[in-house]
């Protein structure tokens, strides 16, 4: 049997096999996207706790995927859970980092206007739809783009990347 008579015989599995694995992909993006962009906004006003969020989410890409499935099985059993958690956790870095650097860059006379206009605060700044959080990624949300093919398209990473960062 080659290739070919290979594909054309499990078609429908091999397609059924796709859309499971770029559904759950989809999915734990998602979940990554909802807890890093969390984490950016709770942490990006300190730098200590914004470098202790990057350290944290750069100490898990450092555990090879194989490995994190073994740490995992045991706590959460065979199947979905540990497939879950470990995409969602690799993903949250570049979400985590961006969304700390987007909203440090985001400009002090923007968050002053938006609290001159009745914004409070924390809603003034946070990336909820305010304009902080529009000002902070403008195209959306970059490290969205960084995750999913791998590469650091966003000016913002690359100005970010020095030592200690």
């Amino acid at each position: 049997m080659n290739f070919w008579e290979y594909l054309s015989s499990r078609h429908e599995q091999l397609l059924a096999d796709a859309w499971q694995h770029a559904s759950a992909v989809f999915q734990c993006m998602v979940l990554a996207t909802l807890i890093g962009v969390l984490i950016g906004v709770v942490t990006y006003r300190s730098n200590w706790a914004g470098n202790l969020a990057t350290t944290a989410t750069s100490t898990i890409l450092t555990i090879p995927s194989l490995a994190m499935i073994g740490l995992l099985v045991p706590i959460v059993g065979l199947g979905v859970p540990p497939t879950v958690i470990a995409l969602t956790l690799y993903g949250l870095l570049p979400i985590v980092r961006n969304s700390i650097v987007g909203l440090r860059g985001v400009d002090p006379t923007l968050v002053d206007a938006a609290r001159g206009i009745g914004m409070s605060g924390g809603g003034a700044a946070a990336a909820g739809g305010t304009a902080a959080g529009v000002a902070a990624h403008p195209d959306g949300h970059p490290g969205l783009h960084a995750d999913a093919d791998g590469h650091r398209r966003d000016r913002r990473v690359r100005v970010r990347a020095g030592p200690g960062q």
